[in-house]
């Protein structure tokens, strides 16, 4: 962050800053290990918005890449499930 205030910025701001950056700029083989670490973050929220708008980046090239599109997917949907499950 190149804010003179980027101290007083919360963790989760910096956090959902960094993901973005991180997903544009992973490898194939890693993509959907990092999907699944984002996705375990404490702020679901920032999580599934970061994924969510990371896939809809990625949708252009999904009908070329269907193996990495269905191994993002499937990290994504265990996430949900997992969340999802009563405490």
């Amino acid at each position: 962050m190149t804010s003179p205030h980027a101290d007083e910025e919360p963790a989760e701001h910096r956090r959902f800053a960094r993901c973005p950056q991180a997903l544009a700029a992973v490898a194939e083989t890693d993509e959907a290990d990092l999907v699944a670490a984002v996705l375990r973050d404490q702020d679901a929220k920032m999580a599934d918005s970061t994924v969510g708008r990371h896939l809809d980046h990625r949708a252009a090239d999904l009908p070329t890449e269907h193996g990495r599109s269905r191994r993002v997917r499937n990290a994504a949907t265990r996430r949900r499930r997992h969340r999802d499950q009563p405490n």
